[in-house]
């Protein structure tokens, strides 16, 4: 997961720089923070080589490492930052990464402390299994895990305690098998996994309640889910190599599939200029839509949430550009990388312009 990359005054150092964090969690239970710098690259040529005014170069240091958080031997399977602000305490700022894994126990890095102390949240209340996501619900400033138990749980945020800053606030129920990945915007909740189902939710109904809608897809095992940014959009990315976009929770029908397999008018197989669509070559295993900022920066333009980053099973990764008019959604392939083995994971900074995918080998 990454944190900042937003540019404009507060976000900026001298000379146009961008801070961004990246932390990594792998499959020995370790978790790494890495510190990045976005900096403007200026016109020069020199030797035969020159680098066009505009770009940028990325740097990146590793800041500390993290051993065992999860159990020892035991995977990491998603981390968030998140942050939170007590007006009662003169307006005390707390930064907090938060790590979920195979033990069941939301665990969280207190970011703000020297040295940074490790936190077991839940006051006893956690999953009975494996945490395989977390989302923050913007609307409260909470977060909702979801978990191989079939379970979500929705945390509360609880700012002026520094040692249970989240504590479990509603269990929800509904999935019948393990929950994959959970995304939201504003107090909606959307949940997916290995029943073939994507159900939402509403925590903002009571303190200790939440509403719950089943959304049949009756497809294949999700693995994944993305929001986009204004809320328009969900992205599932599936078994059977379809990523599948859909308008809202009452529609059953898809608007448009990415990847799966590509019909190839009879007019253009023997065609050597012919180009097919993009496919996949393996399941699907994640989907992220970048963030949606409406306020331009200094420097860099505002993210339009229009970038879909996808993985799959084969390493393959896919970078699609989504547009979207309200009637119609149109989506091409802009990038395309590759690694070693399953691409895991992935997320933008907050700006959209840089991405980051982990695998089962390498992080890029």
């Amino acid at each position: 997961t990454t944190q900042g990359g937003s540019g404009g005054s507060s976000g900026e150092g001298e000379g146009g720089e961008t801070p961004i964090q990246i932390a990594v969690g792998d499959a020995a239970g370790c978790v790494t923070l890495m510190s990045a710098l976005l900096s403007p690259t200026h016109a020069h040529s020199g030797e035969g080589s020159e680098v066009a005014a505009g770009r940028r170069t990325l740097s990146i240091e590793v800041k500390e490492v993290h051993a065992g958080i999860v159990g020892e031997g035991k995977s990491v399977y998603c981390l968030l930052f998140a942050h939170q602000r007590d007006e009662e305490r003169g307006g005390k700022e707390k930064d907090y990464l938060l790590v979920g894994g195979d033990s069941g126990e939301l665990k969280a890095i207190d970011l703000t402390s020297a040295p940074h102390r490790i936190l077991t949240l839940g006051n006893g209340r956690s999953h009975l299994s494996a945490i395989h996501g977390i989302t923050a619900v913007p609307s409260s400033g909470g977060v909702v895990t979801c978990s191989k138990d079939y379970d979500l749980l929705y945390w509360k945020p609880v700012v002026h305690s520094d040692d249970h800053p989240f504590l479990v606030s509603s269990i929800l129920r509904g999935h019948s098998h393990q929950v994959l990945c959970v995304c939201a915007s504003a107090s909606v909740v959307w949940s997916c996994g290995k029943d073939k189902t994507v159900r939402q939710w509403d925590v903002s109904v009571a303190v200790n309640m939440a509403t719950q809608e089943e959304v049949q897809l009756r497809a294949e095992p999700i693995e994944g889910c993305s929001l986009k940014g204004d809320g328009k959009l969900l992205a599932v990315a599936c078994d059977d190599r379809v990523v599948r976009l859909y308008r809202h929770a009452t529609d059953t029908q898809h608007l448009k599939s990415l990847g799966g397999k590509s019909f190839v008018p009879p007019m253009f197989k023997n065609r050597p200029d012919y180009v097919p669509p993009p496919t996949f070559d393996g399941w699907v295993m994640f989907c992220c839509f970048s963030p949606f900022s409406p306020a331009p920066s200094s420097s860099l333009p505002a993210s339009k949430g229009e970038w879909l980053l996808t993985g799959d099973s084969t390493g393959k990764v896919l970078v699609w550009h989504v547009q979207d008019d309200g009637r119609m959604v149109n989506a091409n392939v802009r990038k395309e990388f590759k690694h070693d083995k399953y691409a895991a994971c992935g997320d933008f900074t907050s700006n959209g312009r840089v991405c980051a995918v982990g695998s089962h080998s390498e992080v890029k």
